[in-house]
């Protein structure tokens, strides 16, 4: 049986490789309307949004089976001020999750960033995405931010990890993110749109753009329900642009 390999992203390795696999493996999260922020970018957003990034990837010959990528970025934070390496873009396809392909990407990434000097890593992730929070948690790493991201539609957890060790107590971190938790979900709803204000016509498109993307895994009504938006609303939205025979 052929090995997984690790490596930086070689050049044959084309950009639209990379977004390819990134589509097949959120799959299974379309299918729960999880709309991750990458799948509706084109190749081109795709390339520059990794143009100063490490990218890393797992290989079964010439099959892209998983990749995995970081980035400097500085930081104004009540927990940080300065520069983090910043943790994204991990997609492993269906066929190999439950492997060690996502520990084996984890090991060559963090390897390169113990080499960058930065001792401070942060991501972000879906807030019911509970196995990615309990795995980084045994790593020593604490959640610090919740958020509504415009570019996706799901809440956030921003987690930060401390190589040498969180200078901040357990409770101080669990104050600091239950908070922002209260206030987020006070105002935004999933997706960022402000709770108790009429939709905008770009918030329709927002989500006629998105739903494209899940149409074959949810019906519409659902991915309405889904986030607290009126179908009926949404649907005379549609007949009015001259969009409702698309869908």
């Amino acid at each position: 049986m052929e090995e997984i390999q690790y490596m930086l992203k070689p050049d044959w390795l084309s950009w639209q490789d990379i977004k390819d696999c990134m589509i097949k493996a959120h799959g299974p999260l379309r299918k729960k309307g999880i709309m991750m922020q990458n799948q509706t970018m084109t190749v081109e957003e795709f390339e520059k949004e990794y143009e100063k990034a490490s990218c890393f990837v797992a290989l079964k010959g010439k099959e892209l089976v998983g990749m995995s990528s970081y980035r400097v970025m500085t930081v104004n934070m009540w927990w940080h001020k300065g520069d983090v390496i910043y943790t994204f873009g991990d997609a492993i396809i269906p066929e190999y999750r439950g492997t060690d392909v996502y520990f084996g990407l984890q090991k060559i990434r963090l390897d390169s960033i113990k080499k960058s000097g930065i001792r401070i890593l942060m991501f972000n992730t879906e807030e019911n995405n509970k196995l990615v929070q309990k795995l980084n948690i045994k790593k020593g790493a604490k959640r610090v931010k919740f958020y509504a991201s415009s570019k996706t539609w799901y809440y956030s957890v921003v987690m930060a990890r401390w190589l040498d060790g969180c200078p901040y107590s357990d409770r101080w971190c669990d104050i600091h993110y239950k908070w922002s938790k209260l206030i987020v979900k006070l105002i935004w709803k999933p997706g960022r749109f402000i709770r108790f204000l009429p939709m905008k016509d770009s918030d329709y498109m927002k989500i006629y753009s998105h739903y494209q993307l899940c149409s074959h895994e949810m019906t519409l009504e659902t991915l309405c329900q889904k986030y607290g938006i009126s179908y009926k609303k949404y649907m005379k939205w549609l007949n009015h642009k001259g969009l409702i025979n698309k869908e």
